[in-house]
Parts: structure tokens; C-alpha cells; sequence
């Protein structure tokens, strides 16, 4: 999905909540009830839509349906017929309700879709709409804030300026929370643990809200409660205790009455994630299969393509590379749309490495624009000097190695990366000289790793050089 400007009309804002099947239900509607001029401007937006492309013009468009020139006099046709298609497309979004309540539903149905396509403007035009249309609705303005909050706590808390908007937020839910209402209030704590571990990494210390520390569950709430707690806990841990309270989690939600089935899959994702962390890698594999059997693995793209990334990343780091490859080509079309895409690819690149695809591994990454002191700059020319050093190209294998010192000399990059240059000037030396003394230099650079285990990150294809030297399996 693609996040709209405000000059984006509501119109191609309300199509990008479509699915494909959506889609095509919805030319049907236009087809069969209205003008072939109408249904050509749909055309014309949904292709844009599915190609990646910003929104046409109003003035190209009327050009290309009408077959006339376009003038200011003639733009309230125009206007005119997207305002029809879009009043037709909400009704299809919305449908018909039976009743006050069912038509609130509805309505906060399509908020929702509105924010998961990114159309945040248009979604606070359409909440200002909603509120005026029931002013005295409670639960409606609740419900309204909880999904505000949910895109806020998703999409936005990487912006400094969001956070008082979102604590904003997180306070207006307690104050519509009654105070016996055990269950709404540890969904608000789940909130503010979220919040509290998401900005923990920021220097805004005085604007971190307090969260209350308990070592136990208090006795006797009713499970969905308890779980809620649980949940809240595990945003603030790491490691091993974050993975126990966690798998106490899976056994609270056995016994819950109210929790989504999404939250089965929540759990078991989130302890993989974990082991990854910690550098258990095959635990974090069997994890992540586990959680594609679950409920709620499918519920939502976003949902699912954060699962996905991360089972790719244990895969590669488990060194699983054909099982990366197979489940990558699974998964292509859905991830080639969106924003891990990039991150996706770098990884894929090393996983292409390790499988000896080092033209491949090159193309993939080649056309990769970005600053010269950005860490995955400097990842890049590590991978290009592994790779020419894997064709046996020692002439370009030495020019990128050179490529790489001279970044260095020039600063911005971490420790492991002048260490993965002292390793590839080893490998590079040992290629050329092939004797006991610079294999023995070599080793003596790769065991350093063994030692630190910052020095392995992902970027760094250290194993691929030891096994290149014949020093690995």
C-alpha cells in the first residue's frame, strides 16, 4: 500500500482499500449501472493503482475518457463524475445496515480499511463526518480512538512530533474507560507498554509515560485480563524472561474468552523474533513454521508480511539458504510491493552468496542508490569483494577491497565492517599466495568472531569467507 498526499483525491484513496476480488466486483457494479465514461475513469485509476503509479491527472483523465480538450469550464464534469464513483464505492465499502448500531460498524469498517490503506487525511476527514453524523455515540468515539491509536502505535511513533498526539490519544481512552472496567483498562496498559518499549530508544526521556512494574498476575482476574498483563510485561523484557512470559501468555490465551484468534499467532511470532534476538536460529525457525498453521496468520497483509520478513531473516541466518530461496519464491509477488522489499533483498543477497549465485547476488543489488557513508553502502562493497573473490575475478576482488578501506578511512562505519575488511585482505592475500602462513592469518581473523559475536551480523558473510578458505563446512 502506498501512503496518499492530501492533493490525492478521496476517491483513489477509498480504491486503495480494495482487494483484487473487490476489485473486480466493483467494475462490475460500474459497468452495469452507469456510463462507459465512468467506467473507463475507474479503469484508468485502478491501473495506475496496480502499477505503482501516483494518481493521474483531472486534466489527463478528461482528455482520455471524453476525447476532448479540457478547459476550467468543463472541470465540474470531471468533478462530477468522481464524485458519483466514490459515492458508489463507499455504499459497496459500506453496504446496507439493518440497523443504528450495524450502520456504526460499518462505518468504523471503513475507517479501518481507510488507515490500513495508509489514507490517514482522508481517514480524519472521514472520522470528523462520522463523529457530527452520531455526536452522542460512546462507544463509536471509542472505538474510533482505539484504531487511531493501533495506526499510530504502527505507523507513526517513529516521528518525534506523533508522540504527545499519541499519549493524547491513550489518555482520551482512559478517560471513556470506566474505572471498574477491568478488562478495557489492561488493553490501555497493553497501550502504554507498547508505546513506552517503542520510544525507549529515543532521547524524549521527559515524555515517557510511567509504567507501573508487578512481578505477578494478581489472583483472581478473569483470563482475558490476565493475558492482557502478560502481554503488556513482555513489551517492557528481553531474552529469556521475555520468552517465558510469553509462553505463559500461550497458556493463558487457552483458557480466554475474548481474545482474537489473531493473538495465537501474535505469541508464537513474537517468541521466534525472540530466539532470533538471542541467536537461537534453528529454534527460530521450527517457531516461525509453527505460526503459519495458526489463526491469525493471514488476518492482515501487514500482519503477515512482518511474519514473513522475519521467518526469511531466521531462515538466512540459520544458514537454511535453499529453504530462504524456496519460501521467497512462495511469497515473491506478495512481497515485491512492499516497504521490507529493500531490507528483504539485502539479505537475499548474502543468501545468494552462500549459494555460490554470485552473478545473481550482484545483479540483485547493483542498482541500489544511497549515500556513501550509510551503513548499507558499506555493506555493499563487502558483498562485491566476496563476490568477485568467489568468481575467481581477484583484480576486481582487489578494487573493491580498496573501495572499501578508503570508505572506511573516511568514517561513519560500525566496528564489524573494518573487521570484515581485515578478513577479506586476508582471504584476498591467501588467494593469491595460497601458503600455510596466510591461511594460518586467515583462521587466526575468523576465530575472532567465534569470540565476539557482534562481529557475525547479517551483513557481514564471515562463514561464506570461511568456508570459501575451506576453514567450515
Amino acid at each position: 500500500m502506498r501512503t496518499p498526499v492530501t492533493s490525492v483525491s478521496k476517491l483513489f484513496q477509498q480504491l486503495q482499500c480494495l482487494s483484487d476480488i473487490e476489485v473486480k466486483r466493483f467494475r462490475n457494479v460500474i459497468k452495469k449501472d452507469h456510463t462507459e465514461e465512468r467506467s473507463t475513469i475507474l479503469g484508468i485509476l485502478l491501473r495506475a493503482l496496480r502499477n505503482g503509479q501516483p494518481e493521474p491527472e483531472k486534466e489527463e483523465v478528461y482528455t482520455r475518457v471524453f476525447k476532448d480538450s479540457y478547459t476550467k469550464e468543463k472541470d465540474y464534469i470531471i468533478r462530477n463524475e468522481y464524485r458519483l464513483i466514490s459515492e458508489d464505492l463507499e455504499q459497496f465499502l459500506a453496504s446496507a445496515a439493518a440497523d443504528t448500531r450495524a450502520l456504526q460498524y460499518l462505518k468504523l469498517n471503513y475507517l479501518s480499511r481507510l488507515l490500513q490503506a495508509g489514507a490517514y487525511h482522508l481517514f480524519l476527514i472521514e472520522k470528523k463526518a462520522l463523529l457530527k453524523q452520531f455526536p452522542h455515540a460512546s462507544f463509536l468515539q471509542k472505538e474510533i480512538v482505539r484504531i487511531e491509536s493501533d495506526f499510530f502505535a504502527r505507523h507513526k511513533l517513529s516521528k518525534r512530533n506523533a508522540i504527545e498526539e499519541y499519549r493524547g490519544l491513550i489518555h482520551t481512552l482512559k478517560e471513556q474507560t470506566r474505572a471498574d472496567a477491568a478488562l478495557s483498562a489492561s488493553e490501555i496498559y497493553v497501550r502504554e507498554a507498547f508505546i513506552y518499549r517503542t520510544l525507549k530508544g529515543y532521547d524524549i526521556a521527559p515524555v515517557l509515560p510511567q509504567m507501573p512494574v508487578f512481578n505477578e498476575v494478581p489472583a483472581g482476574v478473569e483470563a482475558d485480563v490476565a493475558y492482557n498483563l502478560l502481554k503488556a510485561r513482555q513489551y517492557l523484557e528481553m531474552g529469556e524472561e521475555k520468552i517465558a512470559t510469553l509462553r505463559r501468555m500461550q497458556r493463558e490465551l487457552k483458557k480466554c474468552r475474548q481474545m482474537p484468534a489473531s493473538e495465537m499467532y501474535f505469541a508464537s511470532a513474537t517468541i521466534g523474533l525472540e530466539l532470533m534476538i538471542i541467536g537461537r536460529y534453528g529454534e527460530a525457525v521450527a517457531e516461525f513454521t509453527h505460526t503459519l498453521s495458526l489463526p491469525g496468520y493471514t488476518e492482515s497483509e501487514l500482519f503477515r508480511i512482518g511474519g514473513i520478513f522475519n521467518h526469511l531473516s531466521a531462515l538466512a541466518k540459520a544458514g537454511s539458504f535453499r529453504e530462504f530461496e524456496e519460501m521467497y519464491a512462495s511469497f515473491q509477488s506478495l512481497l515485491q510491493a512492499h516497504p521490507y522489499l529493500f531490507r528483504l533483498e539485502l539479505i537475499r543477497s548474502v543468501v545468494l552468496l552462500n549459494l555460490n549465485e554470485f552473478r545473481k547476488a550482484k545483479a540483485l543489488v547493483r542498482d541500489f542508490k544511497m549515500e556513501d557513508k550509510s551503513s548499507d553502502s558499506f555493506y555493499l562493497r563487502v558483498l562485491f569483494t566476496c563476490c568477485y573473490l568467489g568468481e575467481g575475478d581477484l583484480v576486481a576482488a582487489a578494487y573493491e577491497l580498496e573501495n572499501l578501506q578508503r570508505a572506511l578511512r573516511g568514517g561513519g562505519a560500525t566496528e564489524p565492517y573494518h573487521y570484515a575488511a581485515q578478513v577479506l585482505r586476508a582471504a584476498l592475500r591467501w588467494t593469491q599466495k595460497p601458503t600455510e602462513v596466510s591461511l594460518a592469518k586467515l583462521r587466526d581473523l575468523l576465530e575472532q568472531s567465534k569470540a565476539d559475536p557482534s562481529q557475525e551480523l547479517e551483513t557481514l558473510p564471515v562463514k561464506w569467507i570461511a568456508r570459501y578458505a575451506g576453514l567450515s563446512a
